[in-house]
């Protein structure tokens, strides 16, 4: 059984919780840590979805309510969203006969207000849907502790827990006890409708990545950009990028729809290839659907004029940043 942890950068700590939870499992567990910081549960899906080999007697762990919080309730984004990204990955689960447990997290200023959030409140929703275990942190820390909430002092900065703190034991003990109940914890449903990545384009060149958390196949638009056709009836989810500073505009197009979106990253003080998604619906402020055999580009863009910009990408681009055109496309998601 291999064990994927799949988080933001509270599970990238290198003394954190997931070091804490490495030593309660023991030396003989099998565990990946595949998270990505500064990002929603939108990379959870690709990372789990499409990068590993998921198999029946693996587990995900999930830990994105941090990040997902930050876009929801810090950048005005839909709740609803992000959840359905989660649930992906749970049916993504369920498909492969893998278990799926979840940690929920929260950020400090929504630790303040107390209460119980609508992100929050529709994540339990959902693991409670599908039959899987979660520890719900903002609840089960307090309660643990005599406490009526996580005191400020146990998070490092309003996005991170304090990896010197007695929270990162209590977060790997009980990580470890949905862990090891995992044959229980294989989720009871499986959708109709599917995630679908698209990889492979015509035009283009091929290129590869590769750091200390992930190698993959990416794609430089040639001179005509990438094309693809669409294999079934669905609506569009993202694009997965490796994305940089000067990583230009693109000029996207599918079945009469089209708009130009930023691919250069805004990542203060860290100027390094980030693996990234942007989400069509929040460009589009629509979901857009299409239909089997539609075809669509990507493009370079050669100005701004009209260019959106995802949470996290630069917003205005000068001359070096738009036509630096460092970024690469790595995969198209749709849902058909």
């Amino acid at each position: 059984m291999t064990i994927y942890i799949s988080g933001g950068s509270n599970s990238l700590a290198k003394d954190g919780w997931v070091s804490k939870f490495r030593e309660v499992m023991g030396p003989n567990a099998d565990i990946q840590n595949i998270s990505v910081g500064a990002a929603p549960s939108h990379m959870a899906v690709y990372r789990c979805l499409s990068t590993v080999e998921l198999s029946a007697g693996d587990t995900v762990v999930w830990e994105y309510g941090i990040n997902d919080a930050n876009h929801i309730y810090k950048k005005g984004m839909n709740e609803r969203e992000f959840v359905r990204a989660v649930e992906w990955v749970i049916e993504g689960c369920a498909e492969k006969g893998a278990g799926f447990v979840a940690a929920i997290f929260q950020p400090r200023d929504l630790e303040r207000l107390g209460g119980m959030s609508r992100y929050r409140s529709l994540l339990r929703e959902l693991f409670d849907k599908y039959g899987v275990p979660y520890l719900d942190v903002p609840e089960a820390y307090p309660a643990a502790h005599g406490l009526r909430r996580i005191p400020p002092k146990l998070f490092r900065n309003r996005m991170h827990y304090d990896q010197d703190s007695p929270i990162m034991d209590f977060i790997a003990e009980e990580v470890t006890k949905l862990v090891r109940a995992s044959a229980e914890a294989i989720p009871h449903t499986v959708a109709e409708k599917k995630l679908r990545f698209y990889k492979d384009f015509s035009g283009g060149s091929l290129e590869s990545f590769k750091n200390r958390a992930l190698e993959t196949n990416m794609w430089k638009p040639g001179p005509d950009g990438l094309s693809g056709q669409l294999l079934g009836s669905g609506r569009l989810v993202g694009v997965v990028l490796i994305a940089k500073p000067d990583g230009g505009a693109l000029d996207f197009e599918m079945a009469g729809a089209s708009l130009r979106f930023s691919v250069a990253s805004r990542e203060k003080g860290f100027d390094k290839p980030m693996l990234k998604f942007v989400s069509f619906p929040w460009l589009f402020g629509r979901e857009t659907r299409f239909q089997a055999g539609d075809e669509f580009s990507l493009k370079w863009a050669d100005s701004t004029d009209g260019m959106l910009a995802y949470p996290d990408f630069r917003k205005i681009l000068k001359q070096p940043a738009l036509m630096g055109r460092a970024s690469r496309i790595v995969a198209l998601m749709t849902e058909e």
